[in-house]
């Protein structure tokens, strides 16, 4: 996944999350796929890992499965579990946060 593979773009999302939003003191700008830090540092993000922050953002609190992200953000695509995993993986990175702290994203295992 690269920005030439023809990832999803961001324009499906409600336009006022496309237009931007701020999470625990950053700013999430979706249509230019920046996620900027309070102290201003910029990381572009893949579409499909700014996709995943969307649909994470449309969900606040909830809990969304593995084949909901599958057909929303990778529609009509056939991807392995661990491209999900890579992408909350880097949406977590740009946002200062990680698996052990998940503090702004969590992720749980459903039996």
């Amino acid at each position: 996944m690269n920005e030439s593979t023809g990832d999803q773009d961001v324009h499906a999302a409600e336009p006022s999350l496309s237009r931007g939003f701020r999470l625990e003191g950053f700013t999430v700008l979706p249509e230019q796929r920046l996620v900027v830090s309070p102290s201003g540092e910029e990381t572009k993000l893949e579409n499909r890992v700014m996709n995943v922050l969307l649909e994470l953002a449309r969900h606040p609190g909830q809990v969304l499965t593995e084949d909901h992200f599958m057909d929303t953000v990778w529609a009509g695509r056939v991807v392995t579990p661990q491209v999900l995993s890579r992408s909350i993986s880097l949406a977590r990175s740009a946002l200062g946060d990680s698996a052990e702290k998940s503090a702004i994203i969590r992720t749980c295992l459903l039996y």
